[in-house]
């Protein structure tokens, strides 16, 4: 994984567990370049992929904010990706074996033959 979207991965973690804050100024490039140790070239390029994704948005003359709800847009992302990569696959790989009991709409789940 390139350097620019690690750093940029790792500002969204740093947003869902409130090491940056919501409504506030994000790191500068510098200070991400340091942090990372990369060029500011690879800093500020993790932060236009961070505004891009709407996470944060640059305010002229005073750096990138971190949105307002970003932290729920992060959030419904991070489920979507986690059901698409994990839970869809498991479940093309299930059949229903039909209703146990009907009264409850319970159904019992047996691997599939064909893989």
């Amino acid at each position: 994984m390139p350097a620019y979207l690690m750093i940029a991965r790792d500002m969204e973690n740093a947003i869902l567990d409130d090491e940056v804050r919501e409504d506030s100024i994000a790191p500068s490039s510098n200070v991400l370049a340091g942090r990372y140790s990369v060029n500011i070239a690879t800093a500020a390029r993790a932060l236009r992929v961070l505004q891009d994704r709407e996470i944060v948005r640059r305010l002229w003359g005073i750096g990138m904010h971190v949105v307002a709800e970003s932290r729920a847009s992060l959030l419904a992302k991070r489920r979507e990706s986690f059901v698409h990569d994990h839970i869809e696959p498991l479940a093309n790989k299930v059949t229903p074996a039909g209703p146990v009991n009907r009264r409850r709409g319970c159904l019992v789940y047996r691997p599939s033959p064909h893989g």
